[in-house]
C-alpha cells in the first residue's frame, strides 16, 4: 500500500539548457531555460529524493519502491 504521496518541481534558472535525470531509471529531459519539470511520485515509506547539481544536469536520486505518477515538462504530461 503507497501511504505517501507528494511531488517536486524544478526550473532551470540558468540561460543554457540543463539535463533533468531521474535515477534509478535513467530518463533524461531537456530543460530549457526557464523550463520547469514537476515530478509526482508515491512511496510506502517517506524518504527524501537527494537532489543533485552538477553543470549542466540535475540528478535525483528515486529508490526502489518509489513510483512516478506522472512527469511534466512545462505542463505537458512526458512521463
Amino acid at each position: 500500500m503507497d501511504k505517501y504521496e507528494s511531488a517536486f518541481e524544478v526550473k532551470n534558472t540558468t540561460t543554457t539548457n540543463v539535463t533533468f535525470i531521474l535515477e534509478p531509471w535513467g530518463n533524461e529531459y531537456e530543460l530549457r531555460p526557464n523550463s520547469v519539470i514537476r515530478v509526482g511520485f508515491k512511496s510506502a515509506r517517506f524518504s527524501d529524493m537527494p537532489i543533485t547539481h552538477e553543470e549542466g544536469r540535475i540528478i535525483v536520486e528515486g529508490w526502489e519502491d518509489v513510483e512516478s505518477t506522472g512527469i511534466w515538462l512545462d505542463g505537458q504530461l512526458v512521463g
